[in-house]
């Protein structure tokens, strides 16, 4: 037994096993304290999904580690705000939707324009497959009626005759 003082300022006697644990504590020990703040607690039955993120969740553990350990005069960030940047710098402007808003309306627009000037021929889809038409179904989701017809170029499924008319005509065919 060895004679010590808690955080508190007692005096403690403590077997010597446990003081020489305590000086020596250190790598191992912290890292899996702080591995476990941040690991993903759900259930998975695919054995590699656990893996992945456990792999995931030690390397930015073991990046923080590094972080903390390197001489810079700057304020240091704690955990928490070390992870939040992390993802931050990992995602970057992916998450910002305003860029895929003006793509997908350039698309769009360009779609409109490829669909009323280009030349465009009514086509049998491919493998017997069936799809409903996009003008006389539209967002119907119960209609029935599914067609062999599509344009080739659009891929959407298309009425031969008037719905694939109306299509490439007017720029809003839906009335």
């Amino acid at each position: 037994m060895i004679n010590t003082t808690n955080s508190r300022g007692r005096d403690l006697a403590i077997p010597s096993a446990v003081k020489r644990y305590n000086f020596t504590m250190g790598g191992v020990d912290l890292g899996d304290q702080l591995l476990l703040q941040f690991e993903p607690n759900f259930k998975s039955v695919k054995m590699w999904r656990k893996l992945l993120f456990h792999q995931l969740v030690t390397a930015a553990v073991n990046a923080f580690i590094c972080y903390k350990r390197t001489f810079v005069v700057e304020t240091k960030l704690d955990h928490l705000k070390f992870h939040q940047q992390l993802c931050q710098d990992l995602i970057g402007n992916h998450r910002d939707g305003s860029r895929n808003q003006q793509m997908r309306t350039v698309r769009l627009e360009h779609r409109q324009l490829v669909r009323i000037t280009e030349r465009h021929f009514p086509e049998r889809i491919p493998d017997g497959k069936r799809k409903k038409c996009v003008v006389c179904a539209g967002t119907d989701r119960f209609k029935k009626s599914r067609i062999q017809w599509w344009c080739g170029i659009c891929k959407v499924g298309l009425c031969v005759g008037r719905c694939f008319k109306r299509y490439h005509t007017r720029i809003n065919f839906e009335e």
